[in-house]
């Protein structure tokens, strides 16, 4: 079975085209090639795209929208959006971050190393999936439970829920069940290199919901995310492929505020209950991580680009006539993979 995947590259400048092929060459991918949107949508309609490049903001017809016509045909296409420095602060990018889980960001100028890192990305998540799907039929609620530590209420809830399933390769997985919306922290550590994988299976469809190489100068990997009711299921593993070690998977539910994770450099998005508009809002440490609020429908969207890695917690102000509410969020931000945190929180490969 040929199991060689096409990607589509769609860029009216010839130049960052050329940059983008000569990346992936060599790569064992079928290259589609075209600097014209209306061509775009005839290879979507007439081939199988697995992974989708492409300005996300062109003259006629964005990226969005060539995204939406793959999906239809290819619901697990993979997107890397080639962008200009500042548009994630528009409105096309909020709703590219929002609609799409999966999406990756490419600033102008293309770096080559970043295409090759964010390809790798979209190839393991696609992998992910599809061994998901596979190993959906497999789980069964009766199978044995992984110790976790903690004996708080809520973690006991969740080991009550939680199963294992065991796929026949060098990793484990994890499946739970959060009958409300819980903020979940998840700490894999180990000897080892450990890369860490949280996935969301809903109505059929599988995503990855978050990924984690390591924190800050470790090799130990972390997530922190708040997750809506559902089913999830979380694969521990290492970044080298065959290696192996024993470790420590700890899952333990967060309280005290909202908990996200995030990537210096790349854009970060979230959303929270809010009844009122926030009229303003405060970030500790200042520095390192500028946000920008939105709200509509009794929600608050944030958005921002952290440069920094640390933990920031960013605090808003609402006021309506009931009187003032505080909304506290934390937000996690470690280094690229292949990146250690240095002493000043920059990060460096």
């Amino acid at each position: 079975m040929n199991t060689q995947k096409t990607v589509l590259i769609v860029d009216a400048d010839r130049t960052e085209r050329e940059l983008v092929c000569e990346t992936l060459a060599g790569q064992g991918l079928r290259l589609v090639v075209t600097g014209n949107m209306y061509q775009a949508f005839h290879h979507i309609e007439h081939l199988k795209v697995d992974i989708l490049i492409a300005q996300l903001k062109a003259e006629r017809i964005d990226g969005l929208t060539l995204l939406d016509a793959a999906a239809q045909h290819q619901p697990d296409v993979g997107v890397i959006f080639i962008t200009e420095p500042n548009i994630l602060e528009t409105d096309i990018g909020i709703k590219a971050m929002l609609a799409y889980k999966d999406t990756f960001f490419l600033p102008k100028p293309v770096n080559p190393v970043h295409l090759a890192a964010l390809l790798h990305r979209t190839l393991e998540n696609q992998r992910l999936a599809f061994e998901n799907r596979q190993l959906q039929s497999q789980i069964d609620e009766k199978e044995g439970l992984r110790r976790l530590t903690g004996k708080s209420p809520q973690i006991t809830k969740i080991r009550n829920m939680i199963t294992q399933v065991a796929p026949p390769y060098y990793a484990k997985r994890y499946t739970f069940t959060l009958p409300t919306a819980t903020t979940v922290a998840v700490d894999l550590k180990s000897s080892v290199d450990t890369y860490l994988y949280l996935i969301e299976t809903r109505n059929g469809t599988t995503t990855v919901k978050a990924q984690n190489d390591d924190i800050g100068a470790t090799d130990d990997s972390r997530l922190s995310v708040r997750l809506q009711p559902g089913t999830y299921t979380i694969e521990a593993t290492t970044a080298a492929p065959r290696a192996t070690g024993t470790f420590t998977l700890i899952i333990a539910p967060i309280t005290t505020a909202a908990a996200y994770h995030a990537t210096v450099g790349e854009p970060w998005a979230a959303a929270f209950d809010s009844p009122a508009t926030p009229s303003r809002h405060t970030v500790t440490p200042p520095d390192g991580l500028d946000l920008t609020l939105t709200h509509s429908n009794n929600t608050a969207t944030v958005t921002g680009t952290p440069q920094l890695a640390g933990t920031y917690n960013a605090t808003f102000e609402s006021t309506s006539r009931l009187g003032t509410a505080h909304s506290t969020i934390t937000i996690t931000v470690t280094c690229p993979i292949d990146h250690i945190q240095r002493s000043d929180r920059t990060c460096r490969e």
